[in-house]
């Protein structure tokens, strides 16, 4: 019956995942064509630009979120209900007091500050600029308390479940978002209809977690200070990938409309959106093997630990390869069917986004393996690094190759992890790195590793 069950919650994480990518893609394909056509470059580039600002509050988070989920499921899985919730309570607790402290300074900063000349607000009035900026502060700010429900929903053994209503929140947001860019013109009134749409979304999350969680809830009943410095430095290490994430992302996009404007941020973001198609199936892929590499890690089976990154890093770099293939043949079809015929983009320009996205998913494979046995902490900080120095280094690239210096500036950033991320699974899995390289690249594992697998763990 264990094993039955046990089956059962990774097919349901699987598919869960599945999904989740599913919508993402969804919702990115979706809002490039609704802006385009209902708000014109103008508009959507600033709006871009303005939602850019309040996701670095997603930084507040400092790892809590993912530790704790860790840290309960192991302890409730060794029978410590009242650890567990010692460090539900604990994290809870912090990030509802920095969630408060960052939103009160966020509201400051956005009300005083001209940031709106800084970064080129220009059709946007400024006023609509502030509220919707500020209404966007609070979306993040429920958005990384609603992080924290998933290690609930882990605790009980339910993550499937916590995955697909989180899915089913997104959708929610995705039809309002349609609705609000149809009918207004407004980002007050679009940033308020997001706002609307992820509050319901942590009600339900609330109400459901609280009838799962069989004592698990959460409160601060159980918060501890001795728990908090405890903890702080191991969950910290995993904001070394959301502050890399802010440049990676966020980062290229604010520079980019202070540089080259909001319709140089449409191109950007949307080249870069349909290119990293790859990077949202290679997220699939790791976040299916994620837990079993806890598992295998654990119980010191690095046959099997070595048969499974194997055979993750073979799907991921053939895969890589077909779909850039495939994007860069088809990318003027593609670009003029999903945006009706308002964007183009050059053959070089496109692969230089191509050769981008390829490097990261080889990199970004990888990290599975290293976040699901928490030795993360070192390809953490070269990410850091490396997204900082990307950030730098796009400044005289855009200057001097224009809009081209962007995916330049990423092929930097993405070249140096690609090593890191190789050395360090080979280090932690004791595998020479040349025999790994060597299998991977013969496709040594396929079909028979896959049967094997699921045979032994059966």
């Amino acid at each position: 019956m264990v094993q039955a069950k046990l089956k059962q919650r990774l097919a349901g994480n699987f598919f869960a995942n599945l999904l989740a990518q599913g919508t993402t893609v969804l919702v990115q394909l979706a809002t490039v064509p609704l802006f385009l056509t209902c708000w014109g470059k103008e508009r959507y580039g600033e709006w871009l630009i303005i939602s850019a600002i309040p996701s670095y509050l997603s930084l507040a988070d400092a790892g809590f979120a993912t530790f704790s989920a860790n840290e309960v499921s192991m302890l409730i899985s060794k029978g410590d209900r009242e650890g567990a919730r010692r460090s539900l309570h604990t994290a809870w607790g912090f990030l509802l007091g920095v969630s408060i402290l960052i939103l009160v300074l966020a509201g400051v900063a956005l009300l005083v500050l001209p940031w709106q000349d800084w970064l080129n607000i220009a059709v946007t009035g400024h006023r609509d600029a502030q509220l919707a900026a500020l209404t966007l502060c609070a979306y993040s700010v429920l958005g990384l308390l609603l992080g924290i429900y998933g290690t609930i929903y882990r605790g009980a053994y339910q993550n499937a479940r916590g995955v697909n209503i989180g899915n089913a929140g997104r959708i929610l947001e995705l039809v309002v978002m349609t609705l609000a860019v149809y009918f207004s013109h407004s980002v007050v009134i679009l940033s308020g209809a997001m706002l609307t749409a992820r509050a319901i979304t942590m009600l339900v999350v609330h109400l459901d977690s609280d009838r799962l969680a069989g004592g698990l809830r959460m409160g601060l009943a159980g918060f501890s200070v001795a728990e908090l410095k405890r903890t702080w430095r191991p969950a910290s290490m995993f904001m070394a990938f959301s502050l890399g994430n802010a440049f990676y992302f966020q980062g290229l996009t604010i520079l980019t409309g202070r540089m080259l404007g909001p319709v140089a941020v449409v191109t950007f973001n949307t080249t870069r959106t349909m290119t990293r198609v790859m990077v949202q199936f290679v997220t699939m892929i790791k976040h299916s093997v994620w837990p079993e590499f806890s598992y295998l890690y654990g119980a010191r089976d690095l046959v099997k630990a070595r048969k499974l990154n194997g055979l993750a890093f073979e799907i991921t770099w053939v895969s890589a390869l077909i779909f850039a293939g495939v994007l860069y043949f088809l990318s003027p079809w593609i670009m003029s069917t999903w945006t009706h015929g308002k964007m183009a983009v050059g053959h070089q320009l496109l692969l230089l986004f191509l050769v981008g996205a390829v490097l990261q998913s080889l990199w970004f494979v990888c990290s599975g393996l290293l976040m699901g046995t928490n030795e993360h902490s070192r390809l953490g900080r070269w990410y850091l690094g490396s997204t900082a120095l990307s950030l730098v280094a796009a400044i005289p690239l855009i200057h001097f190759l224009g809009i081209a210096g962007l995916p330049w500036a990423m092929i930097i950033c993405d070249s140096v992890l690609v090593p890191v991320a190789l050395i360090e699974i080979s280090r932690l899995l004791e595998q020479p790195l040349g025999h790994f390289l060597l299998d991977v690249l013969r496709l040594r594992h396929g079909v028979s590793t896959v049967s094997g697998y699921v045979h032994n763990r059966s």
